[in-house]
């Protein structure tokens, strides 16, 4: 499992207010289903915001082997 803590603070920098929670963040194989998430996203939403193609991006799979 991967852990991250995430904190925020005022533009001075004076003081840190943890807001992750206990950390912990995902298990290092669920980072492939991740990214390939992230990528179909942003080739078929985000680069073609004026008119995204959602059937194409629900048409995407996943398919690996370990």
């Amino acid at each position: 499992m991967l852990q991250t803590h995430i904190y925020i603070t005022n533009d001075g920098g004076e003081s840190f207010k943890k807001i992750s929670g206990d950390g912990l963040f995902t298990c290092i194989w669920e980072l492939e289903v991740i990214d390939f998430e992230r990528k179909v996203w942003l080739k078929h939403l985000v680069k073609n915001n004026n008119n995204p193609y959602y059937d194409k991006y629900l048409e995407e799979n996943l398919n690996i082997k370990l």
